[in-house]
């Protein structure tokens, strides 16, 4: 399952490359961007594969904190 949802990204990622061949890119200004800004109005006008790849433009603009339970990789606990 998560396979697959990975594949599905990828192959998301690299149509949406694709569209812009020979064109160069850019995160910010008015320029070909793979990576949109979450509300910004223009989204809803893109391809639905489009419209997955949204990212903050600063580190204000990300989800509260999360608990984080750090394991090894045989799942024993690293900290208490």
């Amino acid at each position: 399952m998560l396979d697959n949802a990975i594949t599905e990204l990828v192959n998301d990622w690299i149509s949406v490359a694709a569209d812009f061949r020979g064109d160069s890119f850019s995160y910010g200004g008015n320029g070909n961007r793979l990576l949109s800004y979450p509300l910004d109005p223009r989204v809803q006008n893109l391809k639905p594969e489009h419209q997955r790849f949204a990212a903050a433009r600063s580190m204000r603009d990300v989800e509260p904190n999360v608990q984080l339970k750090l394991r090894d990789p045989y799942g024993q606990s690293l900290s208490e």
